[in-house]
């Protein structure tokens, strides 16, 4: 008799995701603010939900690779999430200059929701090899540059760049070179 052979799961595949904020607030940069979400990139990757390769916030949008099994699933809960939280944070500041322009970003067919911090989508790329891998991770940490922010990627502090590539401290990341 002829022995089926079990199917092996394969990994999930990287992808590049870009995740802008609704009318491009200019909010990520905040320290509170930076610290909730790469939190909670730690947190989804804690419970094995998410492998984080290399990240970088800016001002109104971020950049990644990642990996999961459900991209798309991890993606609104981290976006749900951190857009409640940051919220919070900004009420507990009685930050209404930036709550008004949140409230306003609001996509009108959500009854369930005041504020809108992120755009819907997260443009996932696949990556298709390490070439691409690496591309896309200069190109993350590079976009401080590109934007005016720093001179030097070390410089910008919400960015994996000094992890990978000056401390080697790499705790917070999933290594793949």
């Amino acid at each position: 008799m002829k022995q089926r052979r079990a199917a092996v799961p394969r990994p999930p595949e990287a992808h590049f995701i870009a995740c802008v904020t609704a009318d491009r607030i200019p909010i990520l940069a905040d320290p509170e603010i930076a610290s909730l979400i790469l939190n909670t990139f730690q947190f989804l990757r804690h419970r094995q939900r998410i492998e984080l390769y290399g990240y970088v916030l800016l001002p109104d949008h971020m950049h990644a690779l990642v990996a999961s099994e459900d991209l798309s699933k991890e993606m609104r809960c981290l976006k749900s999430w951190t857009a409640k939280e940051t919220v919070k944070v900004l009420q507990s500041r009685g930050e209404t200059k930036i709550l008004t322009c949140l409230k306003r970003a609001r996509i009108t067919d959500r009854l369930d929701q005041s504020f809108q911090l992120w755009r819907p989508k997260f443009h996932p790329k696949l990556i298709h090899g390490s070439n691409m891998f690496h591309q896309k991770l200069d190109y993350i940490h590079g976009n401080p540059i590109k934007h005016g922010l720093v001179k030097d990627p070390a410089a910008w502090p919400y960015s994996s760049y000094k992890s990978l590539y000056i401390t080697g401290e790499t705790e917070g990341l999933d290594v793949w070179f």
